[in-house]
């Protein structure tokens, strides 16, 4: 077992707190230094219409994770203002609504405005934002050029910790502890992105203490750390290490969708496929790895750890 081999051999050296957080510092000055993804939202049609998922927004409101008003705001009504990257939005917790997945503004039976739910635009004729009532990453948090990029954090491996602990590893510390400590980490870290998503330690703490390690069972604490790990990397937009972990644990659960003429029928993918560089300047060696994958060179087949 090389996980458990590797986890107890990194026990106690590890990040120690949100200091240690590997970071990539960017420059706004600089267009090949500046945060990529930042500068992707700042896209008209992007900062438009990028959303936060339902399946986020439900987690943090059903928990009343402080961290909503942290992350999530709703624009300002109209088009116009929606557009206008100088307005802030509304971050009271009780405002948000995330984007169901699997929608467009295509006009068809996948159009958003003919959904189950649709709360309707705001605004009206020309400056009529279909997606307006829908929550989006914070502006002040998510769109600084100059932003960090999150490589590996305090939080998750905190919470990798804990869940070797309820795996039966031998680490240091308990499962709970760690649990806290991810949580607690996860929170601390949002103000490296911007110091209006900084919250107070005394809530900090009540939130952490309120919402311990469900230790109920194995399976109830791999949920719930894994959960928390789902958000922690989510918010911070390192969204490939959340797909990964995520293959990885199987949590959340989530619900895949069969939008019209994807190419993977509804499955979730578990892989990037190869590049053609690859497949014309290394022939040979890639049609060999090819060959060990059961599937072939497609979304959704499994790489070797993955299964």
């Amino acid at each position: 077992n090389k996980a458990k081999a590797w986890a107890e051999k990194a026990s106690g050296n590890t990040f120690e707190g949100i200091a240690d957080n590997a970071i990539v510092v960017t420059d706004a000055g600089s267009f090949e230094s500046q945060n990529g993804t930042s500068l992707a939202m700042r896209t008209y049609s992007d900062y438009l219409e990028v959303r936060w998922s339902k399946t986020l927004i439900d987690e943090l409101k059903q928990s009343s994770d402080p961290r909503l008003s942290l992350v999530a705001e709703v624009p300002q009504d109209g088009v116009i203002k929606n557009s206008d990257q100088s307005l802030i939005g509304n971050t009271d917790p009780n405002a948000q609504l995330g984007l169901p997945n699997g929608y467009d503004l295509q006009g068809a039976e996948s159009d958003i405005r003919n959904s189950p739910g649709y709360p309707g635009g705001t605004g009206v004729g020309n400056d009529l934002a279909p997606l307006g009532r829908y929550s989006r990453p914070r502006t002040s948090v998510y769109l600084k050029l100059g932003g960090p990029i999150f490589i590996i954090t305090y939080a998750e491996t905190e919470l990798l910790l804990a869940e070797a602990k309820v795996r039966g590893y031998t680490v240091a510390g308990t499962a709970k502890e760690h649990f806290a400590n991810g949580v607690t980490g996860a929170i601390q870290s949002l103000g490296q992105l911007d110091a209006s998503a900084t919250l107070d330690p005394v809530s900090i703490g009540g939130f952490v203490n309120s919402h311990p390690l469900d230790e109920s069972s194995q399976e109830n604490s791999l949920k719930a750390i894994n959960t928390q790990y789902w958000i922690a990397t989510g918010t911070n937009f390192n969204f490939i290490e959340s797909w990964l972990n995520w293959k990885r644990s199987n949590y959340p659960k989530l619900i895949p969708v069969n939008y019209k003429g994807n190419v993977t029928n509804g499955r979730i993918p578990r892989r990037m496929i190869y590049l053609s560089t690859e497949i014309l300047n290394n022939t040979e060696n890639y049609r060999a790895a090819v060959s060990r994958m059961e599937g072939g060179d497609v979304l959704t087949s499994r790489v070797w750890w993955d299964r």
